[in-house]
């Protein structure tokens, strides 16, 4: 669940590390930059000597003690990992903030503590939906120790904010004192159009300061040139028969969609990859055919799509009101094993918090640390609570 804090108790490194970045920026700044920070357990793990977080906070500190941004300059943080050890909804979007606000960051950088996961796929899906709407350029700026660890593809989701949605972002991408993944945070910076920067310590980390900030001066100063008007070109309007994939119910789920011609795992990376369903939207636009959705390692297959007509499918609900700080799998019943991420009839967890997962109809299992329940049956549209 994605939680929103007005009071922007935790806009620390992610404005400081912008202020310092557009420092030599003038009033043709992008109107918006967007941070996503790692705030995730590994993140007190030892660089130089001292805690990545310890090294970081020193180096917001001496930036933002520095910098001179035009007032109304739009900055916006989005962290996650920071409030639970086990949540991979653990995401929280800070609204953005003028910088003439930046006065108020100075005590939140004391406060940061990392504790839990690395969801970089669903912030970026999350940060995506908040820049729909933005006119003018805006910048994504990703700070990692590591890569996903909650089962997303970042990777394609940093393309799908390009393509998909036709937004004018780039993504920027420093690793800090990165251990492994170091390949798919360069795949997301390249897939985002924008630069990957690898530094092992503090006194780096300030170093990708300053080449990061060369950047986006490079695009502030090629947005502001003169453009010259486009060649008369004949158009031709070509009929595209396409219909919809609706999920009505999917509250907060992404889900892969590919055509049935191909029947390897359905990722971004699938020639017959589609698209994912999101959240807000709930429905995916689709060329006629035939389709298969990915829940978790779980298929719903033969999702037949006709031009101009939308294809709703149904879902049902499993919610366990009453459980805390505990994330449990479902699997399918019939799924031989533990019931865990790695199980064929795996389709997501439950995790404390929204207490709830959406699945396909069908009979399933849940792995409680010390006991299986089974025989869950979910009809179309059903929400089934377990007490």
């Amino acid at each position: 669940m994605v939680r929103t804090n007005k009071t922007a108790l935790r806009l620390w490194i992610g404005a400081a590390f912008v202020s310092g970045l557009l420092i030599s920026l003038g009033a043709g700044a992008a109107t918006r930059v967007e941070i996503i920070l790692d705030a995730s357990g590994s993140m007190w793990g030892q660089a130089g000597g001292e805690a990545k977080m310890t090294a970081a906070k020193r180096v917001v500190h001496d930036w933002l003690a520095n910098v001179k941004l035009p007032a109304d300059t739009q900055l916006g943080l989005t962290a996650y990992g920071h409030r639970s050890k086990a949540d991979c909804r653990d995401i929280e979007h800070v609204p953005p903030v003028t910088y003439d606000q930046h006065a108020l960051l100075f005590p939140f950088v004391a406060m940061l503590s990392p504790k839990g996961k690395t969801p970089i796929a669903d912030t970026l899906t999350l940060v995506g939906e908040t820049l729909k709407k933005e006119e003018g350029q805006a910048s994504i700026l990703l700070v990692s120790d590591g890569m996903e660890s909650c089962g997303g593809d970042p990777c394609g989701v940093a393309r799908r904010l390009r393509e998909q949605y036709g937004i004018n972002v780039t993504i920027h991408v420093v690793g800090f004192n990165i251990t492994e993944g170091q390949d798919q945070l360069q795949c997301i910076a390249r897939e985002g159009g924008g630069k990957y920067f690898n530094v092992a310590n503090g006194q780096e980390l300030a170093t990708a300061f300053e080449d990061v900030k060369a950047e986006l001066i490079k695009a502030d100063m090629a947005a502001n040139q003169p453009v010259a008007p486009p060649p008369k070109v004949k158009t031709v309007h070509i009929s595209m028969e396409r219909g919809t994939i609706e999920l009505p119910e999917l509250r907060g789920r992404i889900i892969d969609v590919c055509r049935t011609d191909a029947l390897q795992e359905c990722t971004s990376s699938s020639p017959a990859y589609a698209g994912n369903i999101l959240p807000g939207p709930n429905a995916l636009s689709v060329p006629a055919g035939t389709y298969r959705l990915k829940f978790g390692n779980v298929y719903v297959e033969g999702v037949d799509v006709k031009a101009g007509q939308p294809t709703v499918v149904k879902t049902g609900v499993i919610s366990i009101p009453d459980f805390r700080d505990i994330v449990v799998p479902v699997c399918q019943e019939n799924a031989t094993g533990e019931c865990n991420s790695r199980s064929t009839g795996y389709v997501g967890d439950i995790i404390s918090g929204p207490n709830f997962l959406v699945v396909p109809p069908g009979t399933y299992k849940i792995q409680f640390p010390n006991q299986l329940i089974e025989n869950i049956t979910v009809e179309p549209g059903q929400t089934v609570e377990l007490e």
